[in-house]
């Protein structure tokens, strides 16, 4: 299990490498997870969120049609999601949250 972790944290800190990257070079980008994900107090996540020109919204994929069955009812599924991103209409679109 904690070689899985240690995985998935040298992935994220590539992903994080990469957007650094397309910053530099005047491009977009948009990282998506779940709002409690324990990677967004990543050292790595936290620098490239301080860069400039970057912000973090919160999203209900409710509000993009995600569903869900359960004891065979079937509604909408809140999934708090947090986006990191630089594209400021990118972030003014998906800043979502249910009532």
């Amino acid at each position: 299990m904690v070689e899985k972790h240690n995985k998935a944290v040298k992935h994220h800190e590539f992903c994080m490498v990469l957007y650094r990257e397309q910053i530099n070079q005047g491009r977009y980008f948009v990282h998506e997870q779940p709002a409690s994900a324990s990677s967004w107090s990543l050292y790595c996540t936290r620098k490239v969120g301080r860069m400039q020109g970057v912000v973090t919204v919160r999203a209900d994929m409710c509000q993009f049609g995600l569903r869900t069955t359960h004891r065979c009812q079937t509604g909408h599924a809140m999934k708090p999601t947090r986006f990191m991103t630089n594209s400021p209409l990118m972030a003014g679109e998906i800043g979502r949250v249910c009532n």
